[in-house]
This record gives structure tokens, sequence and C-alpha cells, in this order.
């Protein structure tokens, strides 16, 4: 009898650890690694389409071609007139724009445990 309680006992606790591990292994939302498909040149559906939904926010500046701001510093047009961002439990990406054409991309957040997911999805 007492044996048969060690063997459930084990057979529980190798159970809880494997479903701890495929939760947090299981894709979740989105991680830095996925800013790396987002392409320069991109329209905004595309970028939906790639990360798989539509944006959190969406902030949109009227900039027309005779605003001062577009000729300071050494860059032709050194802002953006759209920035879309989309968060998940780790990671926020932003994505800028400007005359709905991708310019920059970066994601913020994520961390080592996150890196190390993405490492074990990606088959080592």
């Amino acid at each position: 009898m007492r044996r048969l309680r060690h063997t459930v006992a084990g057979l529980l606790v190798v159970s809880a650890l494997v479903i701890i591990a495929v939760w947090m292994l299981f894709p979740r939302g989105l991680h830095r690694a996925d800013v790396e498909r987002i392409q320069v040149g991109m329209n905004p559906a595309e970028v939906a389409e790639e990360l798989g939904r539509p944006p959190d926010r969406e902030r949109v500046e009227d900039i027309k071609d005779n605003d001062p701001r577009l000729y300071m510093g050494h860059m032709s047009p050194p802002l953006f007139d759209r920035v879309d961002e989309w968060e998940s439990e780790s990671t926020m990406i932003s994505v800028r724009y400007w005359r709905g054409k991708v310019i920059k991309a970066d994601a913020t957040g994520g961390g080592r445990w996150s890196e190390f997911v993405q490492w074990v999805r990606s088959g080592f």
C-alpha cells in the first residue's frame, strides 16, 4: 500500500511538472524575436497579419509636407506619422510608419526568460 501511495504521488508530481513546462513553453503572445519579421516598407495591414492581430494602440499624427519638424537634424524625414503598439505578457512591440510604410520597429521587455523560451521553440 505504501509503495502504491509513493507511485501515485510520484506520478502526480511528474504530471504537474509536465503541465507547468508545457504551460511555460506554449506560445502565449508576442516575443522580442517577433519584431525581426517586420520589414522596412511593410504597410500596417501586413504588420498586423505578420504579428497575428491588430495593434493594441494606434497613434496618428498629421504632419504636412511643409512642417519645419521634417527638416530638423540630418535626416529627412526624422519623424513618423503613425505608431502602432502591441503588448503581451512581457513584451511591447512598437512600429513607426512614415506615409503608410514601416520605417522602424523595435521591442522592449522580454528579458532572458523570454529569449530562452524563444530559443527552445526554435529547436535550439
